[in-house]
């Protein structure tokens, strides 16, 4: 029985576009920080062991989508998430944006 390597296969990249729309969901949104992290990390796991399990984006030369539930714990909570990627070099995978499907936060 072989098992599912638990060490990353996948670079993980965060593009400057990423990161300040992550800023912006905890500054100007006040999206729960830690939850968002908590989302990501798990997000960045995923990605960085099997990104070709997340769809093709229609329309988008080579962009990968990733979609996210709302998620509330109590006070705290993340809208809806898409996360734009893409798979870099064979061996790494590149985080574009990131933008809330949630009309209302």
């Amino acid at each position: 029985m072989s098992m599912a390597s638990a060490e990353p296969l996948y670079a993980i990249r965060e593009h400057p576009r990423f990161l300040k729309d992550l800023e912006q969901l905890t500054t100007v949104f006040k999206v729960d920080a830690p939850t968002l992290d908590d989302i990501i990390s798990g997000i960045k796991w995923a990605l960085s062991h099997n990104p070709q399990v997340f769809p093709l984006a229609h329309d988008h030369a080579g962009l990968r989508v990733v979609k996210t539930n709302r998620v509330d714990r109590g006070l705290a909570s993340v809208p809806m998430l898409r996360i734009w990627f893409r798979i870099c070099d064979g061996n790494a995978v590149e985080l574009l944006k990131v933008e809330t499907l949630d009309l209302f936060l």
